[in-house]
């Protein structure tokens, strides 16, 4: 993507997302604001967390957006996604949104509670690379 600023010409990185998110309710409402933000893009959507690694691997994204467990764990599949392809962060979302959580190349959980969607996107922005202890949004 090419962004002018002051007239002059400047790269600005799309930040890659794979939604994979159990609930389809949730990954659809997800794609539609992702879709309209500026800087990121859905790469796939996927209903079957058994394709996570795999759709990583091919699609190379920047982040992948998946459901907590009702009990607030992330999935077992993040970790073997990390050990895999450690340039991926995950965000993991409850399905009634009360609570997120962003785990990175460090495998550490940090609680983001929950998030509005423009907290969402900026955590999708700002921290594209995963960085522990920068995942916390800007309000």
């Amino acid at each position: 993507m090419v962004v002018e600023t002051r007239g002059e010409a400047s790269m600005v990185e799309t930040h890659r997302v794979v939604l994979a998110h159990g609930s389809r309710l949730l990954r659809g409402m997800l794609r539609h604001v992702l879709d309209k933000a500026p800087g990121l893009e859905v790469v796939e959507e996927i209903s079957d967390p058994k394709l996570l690694l795999s759709t990583v691997e091919k699609k190379e994204p920047h982040w992948a957006i998946v459901s907590l467990s009702r009990d607030g764990r992330v999935p077992a599949i993040a970790d073997r996604v990390l050990d895999a392809c450690s340039s991926v962060s995950i965000l993991a979302v409850a399905v009634d949104g009360s609570l997120a959580k962003v785990k990175g190349s460090a495998r550490r959980e940090q609680i983001l509670g929950r998030l509005s969607l423009e907290q969402l996107i900026s955590v999708l922005v700002e921290n594209s690379d995963g960085s522990e202890g920068q995942a916390r949004p800007r309000v």
